[in-house]
């Protein structure tokens, strides 16, 4: 961040020096602070069992699940579309994502990944019975719905109604799971990392 702010402030006075308002740049020898490298935080296999077990009985099991075992960011996990899941062959299309909007109750799915790119994963059987799965419990949710279903997307993963399970509620919902685990590190890019 301090590096970004440094260049581009460089930038506007070396414009300056160009254009002779100034005669010398005063931030062209800055001495910044080294950049950090993180090492990313995975799971270990002990902690991802302790995991699996820890969201067993949570409603939001199968969208953690099928995070960890796609490697798929959670937007895109919430933006998955059933167009795209081939559950014969074990093939999952990451093909957009769900939009976080601020504020308002009504989300929308963009049609692109954060790198603007689609994918595709092959997952094991073990996860596409995930998926079966979710889906009987959403054509329960249809039938009981009726004409208030909403799921004009065709997203996997819904509420009730069909409308989009909203980021912040799977958020609450996975910091509660890591607390009890005693595991305060762990975040829901996590399971991403992990795959």
């Amino acid at each position: 961040y301090v590096h970004n702010i440094a260049g581009v402030l460089s930038g506007a006075l070396n414009d300056a020096c160009d254009n002779e308002i100034i005669s010398k740049n005063p931030a062209a020898n800055l001495k910044l602070p080294p950049i950090e490298i993180k090492t990313p935080i995975a799971m270990d296999s002990l902690t991802q069992d302790s995991f699996e077990s820890a969201i067993q009985k949570s409603p939001y099991k199968n969208i953690y699940l099928i995070a960890l075992h796609t490697g798929a960011r959670i937007s895109e996990v919430l933006g998955m579309q059933w167009k795209g899941i081939n559950l014969a062959t074990g093939e999952i299309e990451i093909s957009g994502q769900l939009e976080r909007k601020q504020g308002e109750t009504e989300r929308r799915r963009k049609n692109t990944t954060k790198s603007h790119k689609k994918r595709t994963t092959f997952v094991p059987p073990f996860v596409t019975d995930i998926l079966k799965e979710e889906r009987r419990k959403q054509n329960i949710y249809k039938l009981k719905a009726g004409a208030y279903w909403k799921n004009d997307d065709d997203l996997v993963f819904t509420r009730q109604d069909g409308t989009p399970v909203p980021h912040r509620t799977v958020e609450h919902a996975f910091d509660r799971i890591k607390e009890k685990m005693g595991h305060p590190e762990l975040t829901l890019h996590v399971l991403r990392k992990t795959y």
